[in-house]
């Protein structure tokens, strides 16, 4: 390994002689070794995990709130047009509570943070908040990275989309309220 010139550590080549010497003869077999790096099932679970998430944020921000602008400005307490960390976890533990769900770990509402950042300057602004909202709605097929890191397919581009309606906008209570307005 190390004549590789690949720049791993002794501890980083310890590392991967536990994981991939299956005889423990120092040695590490290629085939055997690619397949370590071959994406695992419980990898595809996570993924798709990670896009269900994003989904169901998108579903509870349109029925908890009247939009996605209306839940930033609720968060954005400091009223500077930015979001930072703090903010958006307390934007994900309201969410958890009101929608009776689990809270996310640390790790992923750190992830969904940086995914939210698509500028990677610690804060959300509103176009970068609504860019990710359109994204979530017009493309299912998020690509995800399994090393906890969520990724984009494409360049982010906000173009109109059909707003999907809420509980409260199907109901008939609000075909009713429309007619008195």
């Amino acid at each position: 390994m190390r004549k590789l010139g690949l720049g791993f550590t002794l501890s980083e080549i310890d590392q991967l002689l536990s994981v991939c010497d299956y005889d423990n003869s120092g040695y590490i077999e290629w085939r055997k070794f690619l397949t370590k790096l071959n994406p695992r099932d419980i990898d595809k679970r996570i993924v798709t995990r990670s896009k269900n998430r994003l989904e169901k944020i998108r579903e509870n921000v349109y029925t908890f709130f009247i939009s996605p602008k209306d839940a930033f400005r609720i968060f954005n307490e400091d009223r500077t047009g930015k979001l930072n960390f703090e903010q958006f976890n307390k934007f994900i533990v309201k969410m958890s509570q009101i929608s009776h769900e689990e809270l996310p770990s640390y790790a992923i509402i750190k992830d969904l943070f940086d995914f939210f950042d698509i500028r990677k300057d610690g804060l959300i602004d509103m176009t970068e908040w609504i860019q990710t909202f359109k994204l979530i709605e017009e493309d299912p097929n998020i690509d995800v990275n399994i090393k906890g890191k969520l990724l984009r397919t494409r360049d982010l581009q906000v173009t109109p989309s059909p707003k999907p309606k809420t509980e409260w906008m199907r109901s008939p209570e609000y075909e009713l309220s429309l007619i008195h307005i």
